[in-house]
């Protein structure tokens, strides 16, 4: 028996579906546990300027917060986390941006995730259904 194809409104049905998943690549960059103790001095150093100017009372708080959302990650996380660099829909574009940050940065641990987002979606930020892909790392590297 022959398996009859999807009408032509069918065909497009499934077109509209498949595009509302847009492709992503993210530059990913890895936070060492050395970094962040770096990172935690200055930005309890900020705050401590901060707090020091009383035009800047407003911002107080949120310093506050800062050091705190740190410290509380560097124990949710003690041996380091990654954090997404760079996140371009155009692969072209992509490469060339994340290329130039790999090239600013060599002793940095760098993977690449690629994942979806909405069609709609106006940055790449929330990206889903990430995954590694280490080809387009290697080409990354092999070409900065």
């Amino acid at each position: 028996m022959h398996e009859q194809l999807p009408d032509h409104r069918t065909r497009i049905l499934i077109k509209i579906e498949r595009m509302k998943n847009m492709k992503v690549w993210i530059l990913e960059a890895f936070c060492t546990r050395e970094k962040m103790e770096a990172d935690l001095v200055k930005f309890k150093e900020m705050r401590d300027e901060t707090k020091k100017d009383e035009t800047m009372q407003h911002l107080w708080e949120t310093a506050d917060m800062i050091v705190e959302n740190h410290e509380k990650r560097m124990a949710e996380q003690p041996n380091g986390y990654w954090y997404a660099l760079e996140g371009k829909c155009n692969y072209r574009y992509f490469c060339e941006v994340a290329r130039q940050a790999i090239e600013r940065n060599r002793e940095w641990k760098f993977r690449v995730m690629q994942a979806e987002v909405d069609d709609d979606a106006e940055t790449w930020v929330g990206y889903r259904n990430a995954k590694e892909n280490v080809g387009v790392l290697k080409y990354l590297m092999a070409t900065a």
